[in-house]
């Protein structure tokens, strides 16, 4: 009797191992699916986002022109001062040690938040983004030291 229940042992056990490969290769090939899809959506994302600078971008200048042309506010250069793309990058560097590799990031989102672009910027608008930058950093010497060359950075602008 030992004898038939071994081979017929063997044949079950046959039988559970290509059922969980098979099982195994499905449950792959969904995570293979899915990292497609996510893949896909990041790229959706990145394409929205482009968009969204891009109207920001149009809309603060669309308001600039406005407040120009119906003289709402007295209009000087120091107003529409713009800052260079380039400073953002070094903002951000400066970020990246508090808060870590999402720093650029959050320098794109808070520049969004106030409603303007990283390529039109206005000079005057810094020390608001200085305080929504350093909202979130709890720790006061960092909060500081990160001011102080948040600072640095734009006064290189001034050279």
């Amino acid at each position: 009797m030992l004898e038939k229940e071994l081979p017929v042992a063997a044949t079950l056990r046959s039988e559970v191992i290509e059922a969980l490969e098979t099982q195994l290769e499905k449950a792959e090939q969904t995570i293979r699916d899915q990292k497609n899809e996510i893949n896909n959506l990041k790229s959706n994302v990145d394409v929205l986002v482009g968009q969204i600078r891009k109207l920001a971008g149009n809309r603060t200048q669309f308001e600039r022109t406005t407040e120009a042309k119906t003289g709402d506010e007295p209009s000087t250069a120091a107003d529409q001062a713009t800052v260079p793309p380039d400073v953002f990058e070094r903002i951000a560097n400066e970020l990246i040690p508090i808060i870590g590799p999402l720093a650029t990031t959050v320098v794109q989102h808070d520049v969004a938040a106030l409603g303007e672009s990283i390529e039109i910027f206005p000079r005057k608008r810094l020390p608001e983004l200085l305080d929504v930058l350093t909202k979130e950093i709890l720790d006061e010497g960092l909060k500081h030291t990160f001011r102080k060359r948040f600072v640095d950075n734009v006064q290189f602008l001034d050279r």
